[in-house]
């Protein structure tokens, strides 16, 4: 079954909370990202907080979407810290060293914890990554699941349209693949440029998509639980490849 994950990507508090409340019964899971964790509330608190805060007492998964990157050392002490706090997943750029993604790798093990290695960033179109990497997307997004997963990372994030791409890499295909930029037929593109829609992601092997603003930022006709319904409805529809 592929999973629902919200985006609540706010800097507005009483806005962000008032949403996730909203849509929790409807979804799998909470994604809190760098906006939320750089907004700060009346307290000086980062809003991420009250974030995380809502989605446990609403009894769902969060992922913390830290998207680190640094020495391995400090990679190593972040993600003892979330395991501390039982995360489910966050995420870790793939492009990290070596030894920084066994470090993660190794930390996480057996915690119930899973760190999810972006691969390529969904508003990078091909071109610039080949201007950045020295090789389209598919090439690139390949050898980037391929290094972390070496390391001893299972989980991947990446656009739908290279779902099968970090599947067929070796030590991955048993990975769990949490797919952004997706975005259903009745809604805009906004600035993601490598999307597809919800029943596209899960035919191709999606165990989780992440949508934000459909769902936060609705056609008028709609309401965020709406949104939600739809986009469980559009899952239902259709198979999951082998």
């Amino acid at each position: 079954m592929t999973k629902l994950f919200f985006a609540a990507d706010f800097s507005d508090k009483l806005a962000g909370l008032k949403i996730i409340n909203q849509v929790a019964p409807y979804v799998d899971c909470i994604k809190i990202g760098l906006e939320a964790m750089t907004a700060l509330d009346n307290k000086g608190v980062p809003i991420a907080y009250a974030f995380l805060e809502a989605a446990r007492e609403n009894g769902k998964a969060v992922m913390w979407d830290i998207k680190l990157h640094d020495i391995g050392n400090t990679m190593m002490k972040v993600a003892e810290n979330l395991c501390a706090q039982k995360m489910e997943y966050f995420t870790l750029h793939a492009s990290a060293s070596w030894e920084a993604l066994e470090a993660v790798s190794k930390t996480c093990e057996g915690t119930g914890t899973l760190p999810l290695a972006v691969t390529v960033l969904t508003d990078i179109s091909d071109g610039y990554c080949r201007d950045m990497y020295g090789h389209l997307r598919n090439d690139t997004v390949k050898f980037m699941s391929h290094r972390s997963g070496k390391q001893g990372i299972r989980g991947f994030v990446c656009s739908p349209l290279e779902i099968t791409v970090v599947r067929d890499t070796g030590r991955t295909k048993k990975s769990f693949i949490v797919t952004p930029g997706v975005r259903p037929n009745w809604a805009v593109a906004n600035d993601q440029k490598n999307i597809a829609t919800p029943a596209w992601a899960k035919v191709e092997g999606a165990d989780a998509i992440v949508v934000g603003r459909p769902i936060s930022n609705p056609p008028a006709s709609m309401t965020p639980k709406d949104a939600c319904l739809r986009i469980r409805e559009e899952l239902d529809s259709v198979s999951q490849s082998a």
